[in-house]
C-alpha cells in the first residue's frame, strides 16, 4: 500500500547549520516525507523537527550518527575532504 501523505516541506533559515540546511534541503527533495526519512534512518521525527526548529540560542545539534543515518535513508554519503588553506 502506498503512503499518500502530504509531503511537507521544511524550511530552514539561510545563517543557521549549513550541514542541518543541506538535510533539510535534501529531505525537501526526496519523495519521502520527513517522518518517512526519519523512520528509514531508524530516528525519532523529532530529531528533524528539533533540528530545523531550535536554531539559534539553545540550539540541538544533531550527532554524526543521525547525520549519517538520515543521509544514508536519503541515498548520500558524508565525505571529509581535505580543503584550500
Amino acid at each position: 500500500m502506498k503512503d499518500f501523505r502530504y509531503k511537507h516541506h521544511l524550511s530552514y533559515p539561510e545563517d543557521g547549520d549549513p550541514i542541518i540546511g543541506k538535510i533539510i534541503e535534501l529531505t525537501n527533495k526526496s519523495k519521502m516525507s520527513s517522518s518517512q526519512v526519519c523512520k528509514k534512518a531508524g530516528i525519532s521525527i523529532n530529531a528533524i523537527t528539533g533540528w530545523k526548529a531550535s536554531h539559534g540560542v539553545g540550539q540541538r545539534n544533531p550527532s554524526l550518527r543521525k547525520v549519517q543515518a538520515v543521509l544514508d535513508a536519503l541515498g548520500y554519503k558524508l565525505v571529509v575532504r581535505k580543503g584550500d588553506l
